[in-house]
């Protein structure tokens, strides 16, 4: 008798147990699912706010290399034109030219006047290439 209990305890002990693991498997699995996705929010989150300050950073770049441009009276086109010419003016420093180089393709804005065109030079590098300040010098 004492064995036949002993038995139906162990059979009930290892169906709880294995119930128990079972439960403990799904509870773990919902666990970790539940923290991926919460992960993978705040992941996302972090990446729209970094897109949202860096839009916010190149605006206030675009905004005060306008401004700049006016108070030099240096301005032509539009604001996207002025900046995508500033771009360009990079690039071609980036690509080995001096800048003197670089404002002899912006000439044309300032009806050849090439002060003008060093002077628009002289404010897009610090802003859009900084890199590119040493030739600016000589």
């Amino acid at each position: 008798m004492k064995k036949l209990i002993f038995a139906a305890i162990a059979a009930s002990a290892l169906v709880l147990a294995g119930c128990s693991d079972s439960d403990t498997g799904s509870a773990a699995d919902s666990a970790t699912s539940a923290a991926n996705n919460a992960a993978d929010d705040i992941g996302s989150a972090a990446s729209k706010a970094a897109d949202s300050a860096g839009n916010a950073a190149s605006n206030t770049r675009d905004a005060g290399f306008v401004a700049a441009l006016g108070v030099a009276n240096l301005k032509f086109g539009s604001d996207d034109d002025m900046v995508s010419e500033a771009k360009d003016v990079c690039e071609d420093l980036k690509g080995g030219k001096s800048a003197s180089e670089a404002a002899d393709s912006v000439k044309d804005k300032y009806n050849d006047d090439a002060g003008k065109a060093l002077n628009f030079v002289r404010t897009a590098v610090p802003l859009y290439c900084a890199t590119e300040t040493g030739k600016l010098i000589g």
